[in-house]
């Protein structure tokens, strides 16, 4: 016995999803890292996995019926942010550079399901974890790297990013540089 409607509710969610190009960019890059994956090394699969999860954050941010006008002022907010992930992002100087009030800059994360300090820690823990990862940078100390991306404070960074992957920056360099202790 099925779900009265199921059928058709999923070919209305399917078309709305295969007309964002984000998502269709996505649905690709699946389809072809799949056929692949065999063939990949580990440090290649992690490297194109992060970005599959880039890519994943992306459709999940944009994520909007077909005929649903973008927020534009959301958009460029992430933009600014992007930016400037090594410099200042108080809440109230992103506000400033918007022209808007830190009271609306934090409702408009909150109807994205999201506050502005997380989406600035996780996009900044992102962007460590690749350097981390980059054998290019190996030779800098980790809280160093952590500094760059606005983590002053070594023993605060450590206990975030262990956190939210689950090891410390260290170990976690280790393991993506392919490296024992």
């Amino acid at each position: 016995m099925g779900i009265p409607g199921l059928p058709a509710r999923l070919a209305a969610f399917d078309r709305q999803v295969t007309c964002a190009p984000a998502t269709r960019i996505l649905a690709a890059t699946l389809a072809e890292f799949a056929r692949q994956a065999p063939r990949l090394d580990p440090a290649t699969g992690r490297e194109l996995g992060e970005h599959v999860s880039g890519l994943l954050r992306t459709v999940l941010r944009t994520a909007a019926p077909c005929d649903a006008k973008p927020d534009g002022l959301h958009t460029r907010v992430h933009d600014h942010i992007e930016s400037h992930l090594a410099g200042d992002l108080r809440p109230e100087a992103i506000a400033a550079a918007h022209h808007i009030s830190v009271r609306y800059l934090h409702k408009l994360f909150q109807r994205h399901g999201e506050t502005v300090c997380g989406y600035i820690r996780r996009r900044r823990l992102d962007r460590i974890r690749r350097a981390l990862a980059d054998p290019g940078v190996a030779h800098r100390p980790v809280p160093s790297v952590a500094a760059q991306w606005g983590f002053a404070e070594a023993s605060h960074f450590g206990k975030l990013f262990r956190a939210e992957s689950g090891v410390s920056p260290r170990e976690f360099r280790e393991a993506a540089l392919g490296r024992n202790s």
